[in-house]
């Protein structure tokens, strides 16, 4: 599943668009490369999200093989490694 996809689907990103342009302007890597939104999601990879303001790093823990994933079975697909707020200066 692409990347732009799987951060829709399991509801870290508001859609595929906003997931894609984060990929556009280099804000997510997959284990510690930058990537686009057309590359495929893994089972053990590590997404690293590095906003301006955020910074978010999740393990996959499975892919979704279907559409559409109800916000309960959200966990399921994921592990938040950590999520920290950068202080503006």
């Amino acid at each position: 599943m692409r990347i732009d996809k799987y951060l829709f689907l399991i509801g870290i990103l508001k859609s595929r668009t906003v997931a894609k342009k984060a990929c556009e302007k280099g804000y997510v890597f997959i284990n510690e490369r930058k990537v686009k939104g057309s590359v495929e999601v893994k089972e053990g990879d590590i997404i690293f999200l590095d906003f301006p303001l955020r910074s978010i790093k999740i393990k996959v823990k499975k892919v979704p093989d279907k559409k559409s994933i109800s916000k309960k079975e959200r966990g399921d697909y994921f592990e938040i490694l950590s999520d920290e707020r950068k202080e503006i200066i």
